[in-house]
């Protein structure tokens, strides 16, 4: 393995066999090849480790590690206390990059030497494999077109809408400081470690432009509303309890909680007027499925899928 690269890319992995070979495939493919590559197997029953396996015998810069399943927290963890890399780039098991993510990260954090982590949006695969969705992952948490450089400022925007995206790349040093992702949550611990960062008045950075692609299917941790907001609502309520923010923060963090409590209560007992509005938008969602995909692909979306989803039987 590679000792001086400047990027340690980090993949949590669990039963991750029928993506993992693609996100591996878009990470090689990347302008930057400046970087070590640590997937962590936690605890998969299927083929995910054996799939690693062959990769890693193919390219030294790939390294792949064990452990019982504990969490994508403890997963992550596992890898930043392996990384040798100043920078630590987060891919998930199945997600994308498009090929200049590591590139563009390395740019704007080397001119943002006060930011702690760099963050981008996802355009959105759905689940045929095949159509990219019109609106970015984020799009409906109404991300800052540009966000405040201050970090008490960015995290009141945070704590309103979590508009960053799970695939940052952070300084190692200041995951260290922070002690890393917090292993108690299995649902948005990503948000709850951006929010400790901003908290140590460490700055986050937008990179500019959409670097990677969220694979949307049925399944994954994010598929399941009510373990989603259960999880939403479990983060909120860790950050009112343990993290210390000042009035106007917790202020912002206590109408956010409020407001997702309500939304798990909808979930498990609607209203007849919330049954409504779920059925307006799965018709809705029906009727302008096609207007809401892309007609032309941006030439590295589309470059980025013909070299990472190799035609399957």
């Amino acid at each position: 393995m590679s000792r001086g690269s400047r990027f340690s890319v980090v993949v949590p992995a669990h039963n991750a066999e029928a993506t993992i070979g693609d996100a591996i495939r878009s990470v090689l493919a990347q302008t930057c090849d400046d970087f070590e590559l640590i997937v962590v197997d936690d605890g998969s029953s299927d083929e995910t480790a054996s799939i690693v396996r062959g990769f890693a015998a193919a390219d030294a810069r790939i390294r792949l590690v064990s452990q019982t399943n504990k969490g994508p927290a403890a997963a992550r963890n596992t890898a930043i206390e392996l990384a040798r890399g100043e920078l630590v780039s987060m891919l998930d098991s199945d997600d994308l990059w498009l090929p200049r993510y590591l590139e563009r990260m390395g740019e704007v954090l080397g001119h943002e030497r006060s930011a702690a982590f760099s963050y981008t949006d996802a355009w959105v695969l759905e689940p045929d494999g095949v159509h990219i969705r019109a609106a970015t992952a984020m799009s409906n948490q109404k991300p800052p077109s540009r966000p405040p450089s201050d970090p008490t400022r960015f995290l009141s925007l945070l704590l309103d809408h979590n508009f960053v995206y799970t695939s940052v790349t952070a300084r190692r040093e200041a995951l260290v400081a922070c002690a890393g992702y917090d292993e108690r949550i299995w649902h948005g611990e990503d948000f709850e470690l951006w929010a400790r960062l901003l908290e140590a008045r460490r700055a986050a950075v937008f990179a500019g432009e959409v670097l990677a692609i969220h694979r949307e299917r049925p399944g994954s941790l994010t598929s399941d509303p009510g373990q989603l907001y259960e999880g939403i609502c479990k983060v909120y309520r860790l950050i009112l309890d343990e993290h210390e923010l000042s009035g106007e923060l917790r202020a912002v963090a206590s109408s956010r909680a409020t407001w997702w409590e309500r939304q798990l209560e909808l979930l498990d007992r609607p209203t007849d007027a919330e049954r409504l509005r779920r059925l307006a938008r799965r018709l809705k969602g029906r009727l302008l499925a096609r207007r809401r995909r892309l007609r032309v692909l941006p030439a590295e979306v589309e470059q980025t899928l013909l070299a990472c989803l190799p035609p399957r039987d």
